[in-house]
């Protein structure tokens, strides 16, 4: 079985794990969308009156509707799944006090969740830890981000926690 590489917001998972499936409810409220445009943009030809007004309201809203789905069936239609509990993958960002950096580079680099709950958060910082969390809590990835050159960019590999080793970073993300 072949790993994906999946990037999931700002951070890159790579787990076999982890599944890309069809997100069927963005999906059919796009096509919704798609049709209604359709029927917006047809009505529109149909109208006779003096003041084109009504006509170009909906010639307008037509086409923006139409945009708009396009948008979401391009960019908005998968979703990230943990496969053994078929679970929804969320992301989550916590920035932590920039002189923590010694200690969450020894954590990254020891790739566990003991010492997690020691960090200290903060509105914003250079530092930020990125986080994909399963909605059963029986998988998270975690990645360290530092602030360089204009962007974030990951420090070392994610980190992936299966089952019980969750609970030691869930209390970072709430």
């Amino acid at each position: 079985m072949s790993t994906q590489i999946y990037n999931f917001s700002s951070m890159t998972i790579q787990n076999s794990d982890v599944k890309k499936v069809l997100d069927v409810k963005n999906v059919s409220i796009a096509m919704v969308g798609l049709l209604l445009a359709v029927a917006l943009v047809t009505a529109s030809s149909f109208i006779k009156v003096e003041n084109d007004t009504l006509t170009m309201s909906m010639l307008v809203a037509g086409g923006v509707l139409f945009i708009f789905s396009l948008y979401i069936i391009m960019n908005n239609n998968h979703k990230l799944i943990y496969g053994p509990t078929g679970s929804t993958l969320k992301h989550y960002v916590v920035y932590i006090d920039p002189s923590q950096r010694p200690a969450a580079e020894k954590w990254i680099d020891a790739a566990s969740a003991n010492s997690m709950a020691s960090f200290t958060k903060v509105a914003n910082s250079n530092l930020r830890i990125d986080a994909a969390i399963s909605s059963d809590n029986m998988f998270a990835a975690v990645q360290l981000s530092v602030y360089e050159n204009l962007r974030f960019v990951p420090y070392g590999d994610a980190i992936y926690l299966k089952g019980d080793e969750v609970k030691g970073v869930l209390p970072l993300f709430e």
